[in-house]
């Protein structure tokens, strides 16, 4: 009886180590390697606050861009970033105006 609790303990004990060690390296992967994102968006409102710029959009949320970028407000741009994050561009590719 004692046996098999104790197979029972190590099985938990290597399937949470494996569950540790993946969430730890799709983490460090996604860090080092960031995504390519291109985002086509109309611009609803830009301001710059102190550094980086923040771009709303009609239905698309809010994007942070590092830097100062002067967009109008009602054009249509098509963004290219690199993100690690949500809404945020850490690098940004190139802004290009459609309309």
């Amino acid at each position: 009886m004692t046996e098999t609790r104790a197979d029972r303990e190590t099985l938990a004990l290597i399937a949470s180590l494996l569950l540790v060690v993946s969430v730890f390296s799709y983490a460090l992967y996604s860090s080092q390697k960031p995504q390519r994102k291109v985002w086509e968006v109309k611009v609803f409102e830009s301001y710059v606050s102190g550094g980086p710029t923040y771009v709303a959009s009609y239905g698309s949320g809010y994007l942070r861009l590092v830097g100062s970028y002067d967009l109008e407000e009602g054009a249509t741009y098509r963004i290219t970033y690199y993100t690690t994050k949500r809404n945020w561009a850490e690098k940004v590719v190139s802004i290009e105006r459609l309309d």
